[in-house]
Formats: structure tokens, sequence, C-alpha cells
């Protein structure tokens, strides 16, 4: 019996023991899951706080982008509308500029037009009277006209210092002889049409070659020059 009574109480005194070794480590276990939970909780915090700058910064650089943006939109506002008056003023001028030329262009073409017909009108004035001209028959060399000299015009000093100058070298040096053109002498009852038709030419070029006879009066016996 009394050694019965010796193993109960060893056995109570094991469980005992058993249950104080596992009430340790449970509360040691316990205070490491404290301790983690702590550790999680501070670290918690920190993230959020971190977080919480982070957020602030980002709010700040939302804001300072805004205005940015917005100045920036008022500085594109302000260009567009002054290249839009720069526009517009630009299409006044041109606008005025082809009016201008239009108005230009019509009097350009009337001035043309009253020039064709000034033209027209003293081509056809200068064929009458050189067709006129050309029909007069020649006059008899012993008819006297009168024909009125040009007036020559009066040197100046320089000029006549420089045609006295100029005298010596004249004298010295012999004036070449002109080349010999052809001529014809002036029958009775010539024409200057008659003439040109004779010698298969224009009667313009035959006062080209005759720039001193007066095409209303030819006489008798007068020479001509025939152009080559």
């Amino acid at each position: 019996m009394q050694h019965t009574g010796t193993r109960t109480r060893l056995s109570t005194r094991d469980q005992r023991a058993g249950f104080g070794s596992l009430a340790l480590w449970v509360g040691i276990w316990a205070i490491v899951i404290s301790l983690a939970c702590l550790y999680l909780v501070i670290d918690a915090r920190n993230v959020t706080r971190d977080s919480q700058r982070r957020l602030q910064r980002n709010v700040e650089l939302l804001d300072e982008s805004r205005l940015m943006i917005e100045t920036l939109e008022a500085q594109v506002r302000e260009s567009l509308t002054f290249t839009e008056q720069r526009l517009n003023d630009m299409q006044f001028v041109v606008e005025q500029n082809e009016n201008r030329v239009k108005t230009n262009s019509i009097q350009l073409a009337s001035t043309r037009k009253v020039a064709s017909e000034l033209i027209t009108g003293l081509t056809s004035q200068k064929e009458a009277i050189t067709e006129l001209a050309t029909r007069i028959p020649a006059i008899p060399s012993d008819v006297q006209t009168e024909r009125v000299p040009r007036p020559k015009p009066k040197p100046t000093p320089s000029e006549e210092t420089a045609s006295s100058s100029q005298q010596p070298a004249q004298t010295t040096s012999p004036a070449p002889k002109p080349p010999a053109r052809n001529t014809y002498t002036v029958q009775s009852g010539d024409t200057l049409m008659d003439i040109a038709r004779r010698k298969n030419l224009s009667v313009p070029d035959l006062l080209d070659a005759n720039p001193d006879i007066d095409p209303n009066v030819i006489r008798v016996g007068q020479k001509l020059n025939l152009p080559d």
C-alpha cells in the first residue's frame, strides 16, 4: 500500500512538472508572438508614415504640374490669339494687294488697248502719208521749191573747245572715202513707188537709204541711193 501511494505521488509530481513546462513553453511562445506582433505593428506604422509622406509629395508634385500646365495653357492661348490676329492682318493685306493687282491689271489692259489703237492709227497714217508721198511725180529741175532748213543747235563752249582742239588732227589725217553705193537718177514722171517697184524694193527701205530727201518733193535728175 505504501509503495502504491509513493507511485501515485510520483506520477502526480510528473504531471505537475509536465504541465509547468508546457505552461512555460506556452508563455515563451506567447511572448515571442507578442514581440513579433509588436514589431509588425511598428513596421506597419513606419510603412504607413512613409506612404503618407510619399502620398503628400505626390500631391505636391501634382499641384506643381497642374500649375505648370495652367501656365502653359495660358501661354498657348496668348500665342494662338496673337497668331490669329497676325493671320487676320495678313489676310487683310493680301486682299488689299489682290484688289490693287486687279485694278492695275485693268488699267494696264486699258493702257495697252489705247496704245495699240494709237500705234495702229499712227501706222495707218504713216502708210497713208507714205503712199501719198510716193505717188507725187518727180518735179522738173527748173522748178524751184522752198524748203525750210532745220536750225542747227548752237555748240556749247566745251564743244567749241573740243572742236578747236580736234581741228589740227582732222587736217592732218585724211577723211576716209565713203564706200561706193548704187544710185538711181530720177527721170521725168517717176514716183518713189515706181522706183521702188522697178528696183524690187519697198518704199520704207528706199526712204531709209535716203534720209536727206523730202519724200513729198523729188526732182528730175536727182540721185537716189539704192540699198544693198
